[in-house]
């Protein structure tokens, strides 16, 4: 857990709002919209992992046509509500690359979106447990969504 909060503290980060006025944490920057093409331009720049958190985020990369892998986390639980990190009228060909059973229950499904290539530099990751991240060099919802940096789609 520690390493965990450990990168996130040495990581630059991007906080999407439209209603926080100052940044909370260092390296971190406030933008008020969701700009598909500033995300292809940082992609295309970045030489390290990328992570856009959030369902509502995930969604919009998706329909970007931002994202090169999903990673899934199925819960073993069901809770009829909650915003969207897959969105609506959006249909990607998938291929499988890794499957994960944890002892709670919860399945952990890694896809590659088809038609992304394996050799491109920067990666978008949207992670979703059927809720919801995103990550490029990795922007992963729990769906986590991967962008590959430099690489356009």
């Amino acid at each position: 857990m520690q390493d965990f909060a450990d990168k996130g503290r040495a990581a630059d980060k991007i906080v999407y709002s439209k209603t926080l006025a100052t940044p909370s944490s260092a390296r971190t920057r406030i933008e008020r919209f969701f700009d598909p093409d500033a995300i292809r331009q940082l992609k295309g720049a970045a030489e390290r992992d990328i992570t856009v958190g959030g369902s509502t985020l995930a969604a919009l990369a998706t329909k970007a046509g931002l994202v090169d892998e999903c990673h899934l986390f199925v819960m073993p639980v069901m809770v009829g509500g909650g915003n969207q990190s897959l969105p609506r009228n959006v249909r990607l060909k998938l291929e499988l690359l890794d499957e994960r059973r944890f002892g709670n229950g919860v399945v952990h499904l890694h896809y590659r979106v088809r038609g992304c290539g394996e050799g491109d530099a920067a990666l978008l990751s949207l992670r979703s447990p059927l809720s919801g991240n995103v990550r490029s060099r990795r922007i992963g919802t729990a769906g986590q969504a991967r962008l590959r940096p430099g690489q356009q789609r």
